[in-house]
């Protein structure tokens, strides 16, 4: 009892941000702060099959804004108490894309890195985005991580998913003709025995 709540977003798209209005304030990223603070239309999504899209479907497809926003940058520590997380920037996913290190020695990708369907920038953008791939690979050992916690698909994971990914995109290249065209999602879409790689067109 007497506990504050704090609620962080890796970043503001709408699978991490629907919630936001129903929270006091949201810290996330400052390249993606001004976004949550703007309703988003979700219309595009009103002939998906999916079934939770009737949860917006009531909602007349629309994600409310948040009530406050503040700001996070890179390096910035979060206190909870007895634990503590640091903010590292890591962009490509998008351009205000974290992931956070707690204390207690846990690694949170958000969807900087996860199995299943990987969304990444465009090709060229690659070589920047394996950086930040091989930095979440160096904090995981200078820091002595136990676990990893992304977003999406399996937790906790180990090293090995960073590894896997960062081969797999490496080798985007040479599975480049097999490539398929996701008009829904506007991106390339590579598969691989890990990943589903969508890739900005």
């Amino acid at each position: 009892m007497g506990k504050s709540l704090l609620v962080t977003n890796t970043h503001s798209h709408f699978d991490h941000r629907g919630a936001n209005h129903e929270f006091k304030e949201i810290m996330i990223h400052r390249n993606e702060s001004k976004n949550i603070t703007i309703p988003f239309d979700l219309s595009f999504m009103k002939d998906s099959i999916s079934e939770y899209i009737n949860y917006y479907r009531v909602r007349d497809f629309k994600l409310e804004a948040a009530k406050s926003v503040k700001s996070l940058h890179n390096g910035d520590l979060i206190d909870l108490g007895d634990i503590v997380l640091k903010v590292y920037h890591t962009p490509g996913h998008s351009e205000g894309s974290i992931c956070l290190v707690s204390s207690t020695k846990e690694l949170f990708t958000g969807d900087t890195a996860h199995y299943g369907s990987m969304y990444l920038p465009r090709r060229r953008q690659f070589p920047s985005f394996l950086k930040i791939i091989q930095k979440l690979v160096d904090i995981y050992d200078n820091e002595k991580i136990e676990e990893i916690y992304p977003s999406h698909e399996d937790f906790s994971v180990k090293k090995d998913l960073l590894i896997k990914l960062y081969a797999g995109i490496n080798n985007i290249d040479k599975i480049w003709h097999i490539r398929k065209r996701d008009k829904f999602l506007g991106s390339w879409m590579v598969k691989d025995q890990f990943f589903k790689y969508l890739i900005g067109y």
